[in-house]
């Protein structure tokens, strides 16, 4: 089982696939990535009160990708929410999980430092809601003020760490293996926009890891996927 928790296969509502086209390109491409599961996580950014519109628009524009679909990916629908001031104080939060899951994707802003206020709100969407976070590719924020305390919250089992498949090939790849074998990352993610210019490289990606650490290390990561599959889809 390979199942990607985090993609932007929704046409026409963030900046990841334009139409239903391009969508089934990236699961085309996904096929052969070897992925059997797929989450559409568009990203949630704008204000809370706008929040009801959009998933109507979201739900729309999902239908009509699943409805054009004819392969054997399954797909299901969750958020990728970017952190806001008040984020572990809303009701809504439930409406944005994976697949209605106790598992909420979060994104850091990258031009903030990760300080102990917003360290202490995310502890609390866990205290407050029983939702684990999963840090969208944290490896990318490893040079922002705050990164450790971020990786604190992983390591002590009150949130979760997901590293792209692109960041193997770039200048995260160090922090995204490390993040890996040191149990600070639970998995990877393809976070899949447009085909040509952010395409699924789950395949490279695995393939890399295993070069670096082993057929073992590499198993760990699937085991993985299969644990949150059956909490977020099996729930």
């Amino acid at each position: 089982m390979i199942f990607d928790i985090h993609s932007h296969i929704v046409p026409g509502v963030d900046d990841g696939v334009k139409s239903v086209a391009e969508a089934l390109t990236n699961l085309k491409l996904c096929e052969e990535n070897g992925i059997d599961a797929v989450i559409a996580t568009p990203h949630f950014w704008y204000d809370i009160k706008r929040f009801d519109s959009y998933n109507r628009a979201v739900d729309e524009a999902f239908a009509a990708v699943k409805k054009a679909y004819d392969g054997k990916i399954e797909l299901y629908k969750g958020y990728e929410v970017k952190f806001f001031k008040g984020i572990s104080e809303t009701e809504k939060i439930r409406k944005m999980t994976l697949n209605g899951s106790e598992y909420l994707l979060l994104e850091l802003h990258y031009s903030q430092d990760i300080t102990d206020e917003i360290i202490r709100e995310i502890a609390d969407i866990y205290y407050n809601f029983r939702i684990t976070p999963i840090f969208a590719h944290l490896e990318r924020y490893h040079d922002n003020h705050g990164f450790r305390k971020a990786l604190s919250l992983v390591d002590n089992g009150i949130a979760m760490a997901q590293v792209n498949a692109s960041s193997f090939f770039s200048d995260s790849k160090r922090t995204a293996v490390n993040m890996l074998h040191d149990g600070l990352a639970s998995v990877i993610a393809t976070d899949m926009h447009s085909p040509d210019s952010r395409p699924p490289k789950m395949k490279e990606a695995l393939l890399c890891y295993r070069d670096i650490f082993g057929n073992h290390n590499v198993q760990k990561i699937l085991d993985n996927f299969d644990r949150l599959y059956r909490q977020i889809i099996l729930k």
